[in-house]
């Protein structure tokens, strides 16, 4: 009996003792994230996440930075500012993932969905024309190649990620015309389309993330420009998808 008292003593002490930082890392689809690199800035203290993505770091009391990476995520830093040394919960932490390529993804349950690029088709019109200068007319059309369907559960926000390295508009297609630029004498240019509402709810290195919320079986058009010398230019690189319904069982 006398032992026992003395173990429940040692490791009540024991845990009393340990003073540190501690927490759980998911990805951007809620699963865990383990091997993760956990370091506090300008100091000798570093960790790392187990398999179920949770972590425990000491840390001096202050005020510091502590800073989360793994190559196939994008790094999160914290400046905390904890002025008693005592046992602290981060609570979770959310890193989102790199996908193994480039490109434009959806916000799946369980993953990434990648919508493929397409080459769209250009109709120039000379509308106007002078000696002083010009007017002209590019119509932008969906190539007749199958539209990436996204299956949704129901109608909400949704979410995307723009890991590209171009600027991207999000219009909707009408009568498998894309958009229409105008480009006049003095070469400013200006894009007719039904371009929808985005909200960008981050911005981290390269990527964007944004959310939008769509309507059922329209085609929506993620499309490249380019800005030269100021002005906006169109691409004919583009990517199409439509959200449909998941028909219930």
């Amino acid at each position: 009996m006398r032992n026992l008292f003395l173990l429940l003593v040692t490791s009540f002490t024991l845990y009393s003792c340990d003073k540190s930082i501690n927490g759980r890392i998911i990805d951007n689809f809620n699963k865990p994230v383990e091997n993760v690199e956990i370091k506090i800035t300008n100091s000798g203290y570093e960790s790392k996440s187990d398999n179920k993505g949770k972590f425990k770091i000491d840390y001096a009391a202050g005020k510091f930075k502590i800073v989360f990476k793994n190559h196939n995520y994008i790094d999160v830093e914290k400046e905390l500012e904890i002025n008693e040394q005592k046992n602290y919960p981060l609570g979770q932490i959310e890193m989102i993932r790199i996908p193994d390529s480039t490109g434009l993804y959806f916000k799946g349950n369980d993953d990434f969905i990648q919508i493929p690029k397409i080459t769209l088709v250009p109709a120039k019109k000379v509308l106007y024309s002078m000696l002083t200068g010009y007017v002209d007319q590019i119509s932008y059309y969906l190539p007749k190649v199958s539209i990436k369907e996204i299956l949704i559960d129901s109608i909400k926000a949704v979410e995307f990620y723009n890991f590209l390295d171009l600027p991207v508009i999000l219009l909707l297609s009408d009568n498998g015309s894309v958009a229409i630029q105008s480009q006049g004498p003095t070469y400013l240019s200006k894009v007719n389309g039904i371009q929808v509402s985005e909200t960008i709810t981050n911005l981290i290195g390269n990527a964007t993330i944004s959310m939008f919320t769509p309507q059922l079986d329209k085609t929506y058009v993620y499309i490249n420009f380019k800005d030269e010398y100021g002005f906006q230019r169109m691409s004919n690189t583009a990517f199409a998808f439509k959200f449909v319904l998941k028909k219930k069982e």
